[in-house]
């Protein structure tokens, strides 16, 4: 399986899958950090795309929201998947034949 995205498009995306499931899991940076074992600053740097997250990070950041980094690229990858170039990262809503997937 290929991904059709730049590396930094990739990261972007994983970023904001990072916030939406901590968002969702009720929260805080500062609490996030907390159960992950890494400072309130790293996670702001992850979720705001400033850092790629280390694998060993990507795990902890996972552990803490009780999921695993697998499903964390897996929904990065299945959201660029959806995008097209078009509609700058959202989903497509025109009919160019841009679509991704």
């Amino acid at each position: 399986m290929s991904l059709d995205v730049d590396t930094e498009e990739y990261s972007a995306g994983v970023a904001r899958v990072l916030k939406a499931r901590r968002l969702a899991a009720d929260l805080s940076m500062t609490r996030l950090a907390k159960l992950a074992g890494m400072s309130q600053q790293m996670i702001s740097f992850v979720e705001r795309g400033t850092r790629t997250p280390t694998v060993a990070t990507l795990y902890r950041v996972a552990q803490a929201l009780k999921t695993d980094p697998a499903s964390l690229l897996l929904e990065a990858q299945a959201a660029l998947a959806k995008s097209c170039a078009c509609c700058k990262g959202s989903a497509c809503t025109k009919d160019s034949g841009n679509v991704r997937g």
